[in-house]
């Protein structure tokens, strides 16, 4: 084989030509529309490189998750532990957690490698009602008191703020914003995201609180009008990834999620006209918007 004509590319490391990175440290959806697939999709559509460590395996299509397969922690961490030796991410996102061993396994790697822009999705049960783990009250605990404290955000929908509301003994009959408080105060995290995806009305309404330097709790809505899409299947996941992307960037919290939630309402949007499986299809991966800010700060 003549090499004449092939470019003398040097193997030395150019960090200024590194693009952001993220792990994700999800489960695995077959059907494409959640979980790691989800987020790597999430990650491609915003230029940011992503990375895997694989939590659980699943069964499930558009219509049911009929049964999941947890990685064991010791599993978890080797495959998290072995990427961390060689590349350290900008940004983490983290999903479905399947046992309360898994979770300390994860903020123990946290705390070991000073990772940061921590982004924690707690999935408690499926959206077709299969729980994540057999022992709710052990992952419940263990999220709130060992991997919650080490998060930047925590991105609660409305039954998982609920769930983790009652675990804590707390009441849940109060306005979104007083939830918010009572899981920040609770959890010890940078800043929770409450989804308003589950609640009713023309609007779907998110409600971030972020505790400041001083100690002040900065509270922001974000409002997007509620599209009539069927497909919306891993919309949490997309969430959660696409903030942990703004914040590889270098985005402040809240631009964070502002950028996040634009590309959600794209990719929701843009999943209307589509059929993709019998039940609650993916989102739209290849959505693209045109939001000034979002161009701005994330192509």
């Amino acid at each position: 084989m003549n090499h004449s004509n092939i470019p003398n590319v040097s193997s030395a490391a150019d960090e200024s030509s590194r693009p952001p990175v993220i792990l994700c440290i999800s489960g695995s959806d077959p059907s494409g529309g959640a979980g790691m697939q989800g987020d790597i999709k999430t990650a491609m559509n915003l230029g940011v490189f992503a990375m895997g460590a694989v939590t659980a395996l699943t069964v499930q299509n558009t219509q049911e998750v009929s049964d999941i397969v947890p990685i064991e922690a010791a599993l978890l961490k080797a495959q998290i532990e072995k990427v961390l030796d060689d590349i350290i991410p900008d940004a983490v996102k983290i999903g479905m957690l399947p046992s309360g061993d898994c979770v300390t396994t994860v903020a123990e790697i946290i705390r070991k490698y000073g990772l940061k822009n921590v982004v924690t999705d707690p999935v408690i049960r499926t959206s077709s009602g299969y729980d994540s783990s057999t022992d709710l009250s052990e992952l419940a605990h263990n999220y709130s008191y060992y991997l919650f404290p080490l998060c930047d955000i925590v991105t609660p929908n409305i039954p998982e703020s609920d769930f983790f509301l009652n675990m804590l003994g707390e009441e849940t009959d109060c306005t979104p914003s007083a939830v918010g408080m009572k899981l920040l105060s609770r959890w010890k995290c940078d800043a929770v995201l409450l989804k308003g995806g589950h609640s009713s009305g023309s609007e779907s309404v998110d409600f971030l609180l972020k505790r400041s330097l001083t100690d002040d709790i900065y509270c922001r809505e974000y409002k997007a009008p509620r599209l009539n899409s069927r497909n919306t299947h891993g919309t949490g996941c997309a969430l959660s990834t696409a903030i942990a992307c703004g914040l590889a960037k270098g985005l402040a919290i809240e631009d964070a999620v502002d950028v996040a939630k634009k590309f959600i309402s794209s990719a929701i949007a843009g999943s209307c006209g589509t059929s993709l499986g019998k039940g609650t299809g993916p989102l739209d991966f290849f959505s693209t918007y045109s939001d000034d800010f979002c161009v701005r700060h994330l192509k």
